[in-house]
């Protein structure tokens, strides 16, 4: 039977959901574009006289593929859902086909008449159409209008308050387009099926490991607010995931049903890896008496969740393990498991009203670098995490594809492995880099040390901050001074142990790092990356009194 494929895209979601001037309206985009996504399906189906929702293989994150009795109808239905998401979002659907398939490949000896094959020529389709755009694109002019408040692109449409959810003597009145009104409407839903598919992720866990919350977690009002009032200094952590090579085994489903619950298995994934970390979080929380004031708040806040991309808002304290268990757990999921798919994770740990698009950005470039390194082994593929501490208003430039200049220091051994696969089990993997779980536990090793002598540990480990350029011999020699001066010290067989662990010999030999094959080994160390996050290192099933220093 022929039947004809067609696919759509979102185009330049990042953008879409960031054109907004606070968090709360990423949040608002999110639940847009993902109800949309169901809804609007469903909405040009009717439109075009379609009455079964079997047509629909994939209608998430943004993406769409749909299968149409005819070529006209499948037109039709495409016109009609891009119209809508432009009105309903303010934003463009990218559009591929109809193409035309053999829908029982018995019926044909040719695999090229098939579903894989057909599938993959509409991706390709879609991808040029995507990348090679043709023609000219109108834009509204007005000579006397009013620009959105919020979004500073769209003409605004009413004099509405973006805060509906405040008491009424709170709220503000502003300009605002159709787009963002809409952004704050799904807001509003409480029982909005983003959140809920979150909340029924948290209690399968809660389930699992046989726990019970009184937490029913309402939907946040501004997020970065909340995550930042559970850290003293106000700072947030955020966690950027995306999953390695997905492409390519969507490329490998061999009919509609397989494209379809590989979709849906990716997403439960992520919601799935987002929760894992929850109840141990909240029992933490709660012993160090921070949720009395927080009740029915979420510790954890979803940002972007769809595809094979997660962006979420953690508690800055906690936010490498978080990245680390979210990591795992989506490896330890069981489609994932058998699939073999690994994950990319960066974390951006920052003031809680750092501009959330520059911490998006820069976290953006770590997470290529994370997937880069994954994807790089010959032996395995395996999860990997980077990440980065912004102090202040600062954006560090990144020193991690920085090339190693002979007898020139090299700081840091980010990224670091982390997921259930991560372990050592071939050299290749060991001289690439080190295990977070490693890492994270030269923390508490290292709990005694002074913040003073942590000070003259990182004029040793960055080079930034040395007065000029030193060589691998003169830092060799200034460091065994050092050494020999602290040797008395209660800590420093401690600060010995976590040297050796994270690069640095008792000779004062720098650990040699070997990532990719074509490239030449360089000396590298964790010990700066560890003073950089060490507010921020700490683990979730490990209390926080068992990383205070003893009284002697």
């Amino acid at each position: 039977m022929k039947r004809h494929l067609v696919a759509a895209d979102a185009d330049q979601i990042q953008h879409l959901l960031f054109r907004s001037s606070h968090l709360r309206e990423v949040i608002g985009g999110s639940m847009l574009l993902s109800q949309f996504c169901k809804d609007g399906t469903n909405a040009a189906l009717a439109k075009i006289g379609a009455s079964s929702k079997a047509d629909v293989i994939i209608n998430d994150g943004g993406s769409f593929r749909l299968e149409f009795d005819s070529p006209d109808k499948a037109r039709e239905f495409l016109e009609y859902l891009a119209d809508s998401f432009r009105k309903e979002t303010g934003g463009t659907l990218t559009v591929a086909g109809p193409i035309e398939y053999e829908d029982d490949e018995s019926q044909t000896n040719n695999k090229e008449d098939g579903f894989k094959a057909k599938n993959e020529k509409l991706q390709l389709d879609l991808l040029n159409a995507k990348y090679c755009r043709e023609g000219a694109e109108a834009e509204p002019q007005l000579p006397i209008s009013a620009f959105c408040t919020s979004c500073g692109t769209e003409l605004a449409t009413d004099y509405a308050t973006p805060t509906p959810e405040l008491p009424k003597e709170e709220r503000i009145q502003t300009y605002l387009c159709s787009n963002c009104q809409n952004k704050t409407k799904e807001r509003q839903e409480q029982k909005h099926p983003f959140f809920n598919r979150y909340r029924e992720a948290i209690q399968q866990w809660e389930k699992k490991l046989n726990r019970k919350t009184e937490y029913p977690f309402e939907n946040p009002m501004d997020p970065a607010e909340l995550i930042g009032s559970l850290d003293a200094t106000q700072y947030v952590g955020y966690v950027l995931a995306d999953a390695n090579g997905m492409g390519r085994y969507f490329n490998k489903c061999k009919s509609k049903d397989d494209l379809a619950k590989l979709s849906d298995d990716l997403t439960n994934a992520l919601w799935t890896s987002l929760a894992e970390p929850i109840p141990d979080l909240i029992e933490r929380l709660i012993k160090r008496d921070k949720l009395k004031n927080l009740k029915n708040r979420m510790p954890i806040v979803p940002l972007i969740l769809g595809g094979d991309d997660l962006l979420a808002l953690v508690p800055a304290r906690y936010a490498l393990d978080i990245g680390r268990r979210i990591g795992k757990a989506f490896e330890d999921e069981k489609e994932m498991n058998k699939l073999g798919v690994t994950l990319g994770v960066a974390v951006i740990i920052c003031q809680n009203h750092y501009p959330y698009t520059l911490a998006y950005e820069r976290g953006h470039e770590l997470l290529k670098q994370a997937k880069k390194l994954g994807k790089s082994l010959k032996s395995c593929k395996l999860s990997a995490l980077n990440f980065e501490v912004i102090i202040g208003n600062e954006l560090k430039a990144s020193r991690a594809d920085q090339a190693a200049k002979k007898n020139e220091i090299r700081s840091t051994l980010k990224p670091y492995w982390i997921g259930s696969k991560a372990e050592p089990n071939s050299l290749e993997v060991s001289n690439a880099g080190i295990h977070l779980d490693t890492f994270l536990e030269q923390r508490k090793n290292l709990k005694s040390i002074p913040k003073k002598r942590l000070h003259e540990l990182r004029r040793f480990f960055d080079q930034e901050q040395a007065n000029k350029p030193r060589d691998a011999a003169q830092w060799t020699k200034d460091f065994y001074e050092f050494r020999q001066r602290v040797k008395p010290e209660n800590w420093a067989d401690a600060l010995n142990k976590t040297l050796a662990v994270l690069g640095v010999d008792s000779n004062n030999n720098w650990r040699s790092v070997l990532r990719r094959p074509k490239e030449d080994p360089y000396s590298a160390s964790g010990m700066l990356d560890l003073i950089e996050a060490w507010d921020y290192a700490f683990q979730l099933h490990i209390e926080d009194k068992e990383y205070r220093v003893e009284e002697s």
